[in-house]
């Protein structure tokens, strides 16, 4: 099994004591707004980690029930600030961490008739290969649907899941 990567508080004398909703959302706003600035300016790019990009297709055409499921992997810190808009999360301070090669960040979509929509994002840690998180838009916890997709692709690639995860 994996082993947690001790890295400390962010902000290791933040308090929420007076804090309201309304200036902590402007606060993650805030935040989120300065990841996306730190990911443009330095647009920097990692080689493809040793796990493999995956497609599965269930149903069929004739039958018009076909979705195609994809996991990619994202490989520089425009695709991860994109994918951290789109899913409304943090993953674009993950940048480093891929960078060093310590954990890989992939993306899942799947894709249908009506067109391809955006599911989870999932880190990998990289040494021990180990699938340590599984998070949809808004940081939602991913459906059975999902979580049976990534357990195939888990299997093909000998990846671990983290038992708290499915």
């Amino acid at each position: 099994r994996g082993v947690a990567e001790d890295r400390g508080p962010a902000q290791p004398n933040f308090s929420l004591r007076g804090r309201t909703v309304a200036s902590l959302l402007r606060q993650v706003e805030a935040w989120h707004r300065q990841l996306g600035r730190e990911s443009k300016a330095k647009d920097i790019a990692w080689k493809h980690s040793a796990i493999d990009d995956w497609q599965f297709i269930e149903g069929t055409r004739e039958a018009q029930n076909m979705k195609i499921w994809q996991i990619r992997e994202l490989l520089s810190g425009r695709e991860l600030t994109a994918e951290g808009r789109s899913q409304r999360h943090c993953v674009a301070s993950y940048a480093q961490s891929c960078l060093a090669g310590k954990c890989s960040i992939w993306t899942m979509d799947v894709e249908t008739e009506i067109g391809k929509e955006k599911c989870v994002t999932i880190e990998v840690c990289n040494a021990d290969r180990l699938i340590r998180q599984v998070r949809g838009k808004n940081n939602r916890f991913p459906t059975q649907k999902e979580k049976e997709i990534v357990r195939r692709w888990a299997t093909r690639e000998n990846l671990t899941v983290a038992s708290y995860l499915l």
